[in-house]
C-alpha cells in the first residue's frame, strides 16, 4: 500500500453523509464533502451504495489520491451500553498503565464471551476503586488490599457493522475504525467545557436523541430515545 497524504473520516448520518480528509502532516482539514440523503434513499441499500460511490469518487478527485481506508462515524438506535467492573485482590501488583491494559483486555474478553453477536466500538473507563475509595483517574503508588476498575462499553450488532463493511468494500474501501457519532461529538464539546464538574450533553439527531451525563470528564450515564428532529418537523 502506498503512503497516503490524508486520514479520512466519514459521518454516515440518516439525512446526509459528510466526509473530511485531514492532512497527515498538518492534521488540518483540507477537503470536505456533504451529500444529502433523500427520504426515499434512507435504509435503501442500493440507494445508499450509490450515494457512497458518488462520495468516494468526488473525495478522491479532491484529495488527488485513492481513498482505500476510512474511519466511519455512525449512529444507530440499536447501540448498546454495557457496564462491567473487574475486581482484583492485592497481589503485589502496582497499578500502572501496562497493568490497566491487562485489566481492560480481561474486560473485553468477558464482553465478547457474553455478547457474541455484538462488536465493541468504544471501551471507556468509568471509575477506579481502591478499597472503598473512588477515583476518576488511575491512583498510582497507593497501597491497597483490593481494587476495581469500572468500564463502559458501547457495542453494535455485528451484522449491522458487517453490512456497512460490505457497502464500502464495493468501493475498495476498508473501514479501519467505527466511531459512535453522538459519543464522539459529546467528547468534543465536553473538552470545550473546562470548569464544570458535572455536564449533560444532548445530541438531537434525525430520528433519535442521545443524552450523556459526565462527571469529572468521565461518562457516567447514557440514554437514547427514538425521537429526533424529523419527528418534530413532521408534527
Amino acid at each position: 500500500m502506498t503512503n497516503k497524504n490524508f486520514n479520512t473520516f466519514i459521518d454516515f448520518g440518516k439525512s446526509s453523509i459528510r466526509a473530511s480528509s485531514f492532512n497527515k502532516e498538518t492534521n488540518k482539514v483540507e477537503n470536505q464533502l456533504v451529500l444529502k440523503i433523500k427520504n426515499n434513499q434512507s435504509n435503501n441499500i442500493s440507494s445508499e451504495e450509490e450515494v457512497i460511490e458518488d462520495l468516494i469518487f468526488n473525495l478522491e478527485k479532491k484529495n488527488g489520491e485513492y481513498v482505500d481506508e476510512i474511519s466511519l462515524m455512525v449512529d444507530n438506535s440499536n447501540i448498546l451500553l454495557i457496564s462491567l467492573s473487574i475486581f482484583k485482590k492485592n497481589d503485589q501488583q502496582m497499578l500502572n498503565d501496562n497493568f490497566l491494559e491487562y485489566i481492560a483486555d480481561d474486560a473485553k474478553f468477558e464482553i465478547n464471551k457474553n455478547y457474541p453477536n455484538h462488536e465493541i466500538i468504544h471501551s471507556i473507563i468509568k471509575n477506579f476503586y481502591l478499597d472503598e475509595k473512588k477515583f476518576s483517574e488511575i491512583p498510582k503508588n497507593l497501597s491497597h488490599n483490593k481494587f476495581a476498575v469500572e468500564f463502559n462499553f458501547f457495542v453494535y450488532l455485528k451484522i449491522f457493522l458487517e453490512n456497512l463493511r460490505k457497502i464500502f468494500a464495493k468501493q475498495n474501501v476498508i473501514i479501519k475504525k467505527f466511531i459512535f457519532s453522538s459519543y464522539s461529538k459529546s467528547i468534543f464539546y465536553l473538552n470545550k467545557i473546562s470548569d464544570q464538574k458535572k455536564v449533560i450533553l444532548v445530541d438531537i439527531g434525525f430520528e433519535k436523541t442521545c443524552a450523556f451525563f459526565f462527571e469529572n470528564k468521565k461518562m457516567q450515564q447514557f440514554k437514547i430515545l427514538p425521537i429526533g428532529g424529523n419527528h418534530i418537523t413532521k408534527d
